[in-house]
């Protein structure tokens, strides 16, 4: 069982709040979990769409119930309950907001430095000698082999960026991709867990969180 909130955040509360900065709104939306406990690792993801309107909206999806009482007003917050069952060779619509890094060892580092990809190599069609497409390569289609799906068509629609303050010395800037296409499911289970747990980085921040319809 998964559960899908959609909340509509006003300037106002946008602004009282300081919820621009992304490192406050993942505190703010964490605490909708608190109920199951401190120690408990994140197991929700969202992002954050604009809106005709000057509201922005949140879409996040999760394990368990969230507790949104006193976090939001009632009246701007929609959830809803819904049991996914997917199984190979559907074939679904997706939008995705993606960052893509790639690690990369330093001498001297103990960690790996996180380095942004080019936009271009998010995902790219192959063409053909007729100039038809064969198959989609880049990040994307690298995911896919990874989780169980196939790309049938995918395009960028644009930057996404996530900006804010851990630690008055520690800024947060991500940069990604909003991507939108065409998948076909070649592995339920594996596929299953990529909805779940998200793709990519920066999850924690508003990335990786599939939208599906089917087709």
């Amino acid at each position: 069982m998964l559960y899908l909130s959609k909340i509509t955040l006003s300037p106002l509360q946008e602004r009282q709040e300081r919820l621009y900065d992304i490192y406050q709104l993942h505190k703010k939306l964490w605490k909708a979990f608190e109920h199951e406990g401190h120690d408990k690792k994140r197991d929700f993801l969202y992002r954050v769409d604009e809106t005709s309107s000057q509201n922005k909206e949140i879409l996040l999806q999760s394990c368990v119930e969230p507790r949104w009482q006193h976090l939001f007003p009632a009246q701007s917050v929609q959830v809803k309950s819904y049991n996914p069952k997917f199984h190979q060779n559907q074939r679904f619509l997706f939008y995705l907001r993606a960052n893509a890094v790639v690690a990369e060892k330093r001498e001297g580092k103990k960690h790996s430095v996180k380095i942004p990809i080019r936009p271009k190599e998010y995902v790219f069609p192959v063409y053909d000698e007729q100039d038809n497409v064969v198959e989609y390569q880049g990040w994307l289609a690298i995911q896919g082999e990874k989780h169980g799906f196939r790309i049938c068509e995918a395009s960028r629609m644009g930057a996404a960026y996530a900006r804010g303050h851990k630690k008055r010395t520690h800024r947060i800037l991500l940069t990604g991709q909003n991507i939108q296409g065409y998948l076909q499911i070649i592995d339920a289970a594996a596929f299953m867990n990529a909805y779940v747990q998200g793709i990519g980085r920066g999850k924690a921040f508003g990335f990786g969180m599939l939208s599906l319809i089917k087709v």
